[in-house]
Order: structure tokens, then C-alpha cells, then sequence
């Protein structure tokens, strides 16, 4: 059994704490793993200085959790050959993609996703047969990374926000496509 939430306190016992996660001054990600009997957990802790939002999770056949959850945090600990390392904007909300191992103590990859303005996440799916990685959401950004050749929508359509989505190589090195999906107006996936 798994769950993902948020928690505002990271000083708790038995659990693995990545990044400088912010405590008081916010919400950080986390991913729990139950035993059968819900006797036990393996939780791990996810976050910035700043505030993440509640995580979206799937998990691939080794049993890899991939956590993807939204913020602020421009220190969100990424890794070595991810795609992109560095807050995208430094001020608006982006979302990161996290990769912790099957028993939660460690991260295979975490990297930054968005563009200039606002991104967010709403849903994550591994693809079974090749194993990447498909996020959706709502951007306010025009410049989404990746390649956008032969997408149903390859440009920002305009409003307040479009959805997209998003492939993503499952060692989180390489934005394979994206293709925005919107209108004039409000639009999420």
C-alpha cells in the first residue's frame, strides 16, 4: 500500500528526508509504503525551502515510486543528468518529478519541469510497455520544454491557462514530447 500527501512537519522519526524541506514555512511532499498488515512504513520526505503541493504518484514493475507534486521551492533537490535542474522561473509554481528507489531510501532522479509562468501537475502515468513517463496539467507558460513536431496542439493557445502533457524518459534525463490541449480559456487536464 502507498500514499502521497503533503506533511508541515518533516522532524518526525523513521523517515528519509531529501532536500532542505521547509517545516513551518510550508508543506513538503511525502510517500509512505505500508506492509500488508499496516504494521509498518518506509516514508520518505520530499522538499524545498518553500512549499510543494500534494503529490500525484505511479509506481513501475521493480516497484519505484515516481512522485510528481507541485511548488515554489527554487532549492528542490534535483540530481546529477536530469533534465532540468534548475527552477525553470525562480518565482512561479512549477512541478517537479521525483524518483525514490522501491524502499524509499533513496532518489533514482528528481528534476524540475515548466516553463516562464505558472505550471502545474495533475495526473501521472507510466507507460508499461516502454516506461516513461506521461504528467498532464495546466500551464500559463508558452514555452513549455520539449519537442513539439507532430503534437495535436504544438503552441500555447491563449486564456489563462492550457492544459498539456507530457512524456518524459523514465530516467528523467529527456523531455520526449509535449503538446499543449486548450482554448481561449480555462483549460486543465
Amino acid at each position: 500500500l502507498l500514499q502521497t500527501s503533503v506533511t508541515a512537519n518533516p522532524n518526525t522519526t523513521s523517515i528519509n528526508v531529501f532536500g532542505p524541506v521547509s517545516g513551518a514555512s510550508g508543506d513538503d511532499a511525502y510517500v509512505a509504503r505500508f506492509n500488508p498488515d499496516l504494521t509498518n512504513a518506509r516514508v520518505a520526505i520530499v522538499g524545498g525551502s518553500d512549499q510543494e503541493n500534494l503529490p500525484f504518484m505511479d509506481l513501475d514493475s521493480a516497484g519505484n515510486a515516481y512522485v510528481v507534486s507541485g511548488g515554489w521551492s527554487a532549492d528542490y533537490p534535483t540530481t546529477t543528468g536530469a533534465y532540468q535542474v534548475a527552477d525553470p522561473d525562480g518565482t512561479d509554481s512549477d512541478f517537479m518529478i521525483t524518483k525514490f528507489n522501491n524502499n524509499l531510501t533513496s532518489i533514482i532522479f528528481s528534476t524540475y519541469f515548466g516553463g516562464s509562468l505558472d505550471d502545474a501537475c495533475f495526473v501521472c502515468n507510466l507507460n508499461p510497455f516502454t516506461g516513461n513517463l506521461y504528467v498532464g496539467g495546466a500551464t500559463a507558460s508558452n514555452n513549455l520544454p520539449g519537442n513539439k513536431s507532430g503534437v495535436i496542439q504544438p503552441s500555447f493557445q491563449g486564456g489563462i491557462a492550457d492544459g498539456f502533457v507530457t512524456e518524459i524518459k523514465n530516467d528523467g534525463s529527456a523531455i520526449i514530447k509535449t503538446s499543449y490541449f486548450g482554448t481561449s480559456g480555462i483549460d486543465l487536464i
